[in-house]
């Protein structure tokens, strides 16, 4: 039997953004999600970021590359502070940033 687990409701605000990369087939999703998550508290920004939803995955059925589309949705939030368009596009820039380099990825 498993018991509900409290966790305080936040006061501010989500933000979600979403980012679309090329990515090899060969990388797996999991990959960029721990890379994001081991990362968090390095001081790039990625702090913020609570949820990472992929929503879409496209392969152009033309293309001889081996790489695909990935969209994913990012939910951001500060529990202390509404978040200004600005600390968000440095927490997305520091993401992207993050996968470029560790991945090779890049933006769409």
């Amino acid at each position: 039997m498993q018991f509900a687990r409290y966790t305080e409701v936040a006061r501010q605000p989500a933000v979600f953004r979403d980012l679309a990369i090329w990515a090899p087939v060969t990388l797996k999703l999991q990959d960029l999600l721990d890379t994001l998550e081991n990362n968090q508290q390095d001081g790039q920004f990625l702090d913020i970021i609570k949820d990472i939803a992929l929503f879409d995955v496209w392969k152009d059925p033309n293309s001889q590359q081996q790489e695909r589309s990935l969209a994913l949705r990012f939910t951001l939030q500060d529990p202390a502070a509404t978040l200004e368009d600005t600390r968000v596009d440095q927490c997305m820039n520091a993401a992207l940033e993050l996968l470029v380099q560790k991945h090779g990825v890049r933006k769409r």
